[in-house]
């Protein structure tokens, strides 16, 4: 369980979180959607400790992560605890695609599920690209290859920004559909957002950004 109590989160006198109290059960992917600018990703950024909210608490299966103070402490927990897809994937050049997806497994001596490693490159068309220098991938494949990345790692906590911001409908559909089945099997959290209101009620669960915070929706 991730829990959020009274977040604030401020950019001078631009107020951005104001009392935001939310909590995430393990196994759900929920969709977070706002327009662009609206404070999305800083509110995951916050709750995964890329960034610090001005006061709340957070807690994550019980442990109130929200209150440690020292640098190696917050980046020992961040890595430990959550995965990251970014809007742009941030793939290395160097690598092709196959190492890319294996590099951080072997940064972090984690042995690979090669059963795992084999049903996600198909399920999410990757097979065709998987030898491939990263250059020459589509904005969408790149983008396929970063959230396989961020999957196989074992993590509590997936947070994924605009993780379909480069799909076709139908991919993104499929997209969404492979994380609900990895949240239910692994017990992971996913956190996405999008702007994409057309996708709403494919989510598990949905909020959309109102008011310096999120209000949730029931899906129609």
């Amino acid at each position: 369980m991730l829990e959020i109590h009274s977040l604030n989160k401020s950019f001078g006198k631009h107020v951005i979180l104001k009392d935001v109290d939310l909590s995430f059960p393990e196994g759900t992917v929920v969709g977070l959607f706002g327009p662009s600018g609206c404070g999305k990703s800083t509110f995951l950024n916050i709750i995964s400790l890329l960034l610090k909210g001005d006061s709340g608490s957070l807690k994550l299966n019980g442990k109130e992560y929200s209150a440690l103070r020292k640098k190696k402490e917050i980046e020992d927990f961040r890595i430990s605890h959550f995965a990251y897809v970014f809007p742009e994937a941030n793939l290395l050049s160097a690598l092709d695609v196959e190492e890319n997806i294996l590099f951080p497994l072997q940064l972090q001596n984690i042995e690979v599920d090669h059963e795992k490693l084999n049903r996600l490159v198909d399920a999410l068309e990757l097979r065709p690209v998987y030898e491939a220098d990263v250059d020459s991938l589509s904005s969408g494949e790149k983008q396929r290859v970063a959230l396989l990345r961020a999957l196989l790692l074992p993590r509590d906590v997936l947070i994924a920004d605009e993780p379909t911001s480069h799909l076709d409908p139908e991919m993104s559909e499929k997209v969404i559909t492979l994380l609900k089945e990895e949240a239910k099997t692994t017990k992971k959290i996913i956190l996405c957002s999008c702007h994409d209101a057309k996708l709403f009620d494919s989510f598990d669960v949905g909020y959309r950004m109102e008011n310096e915070g999120f209000t949730l929706y029931e899906k129609q």
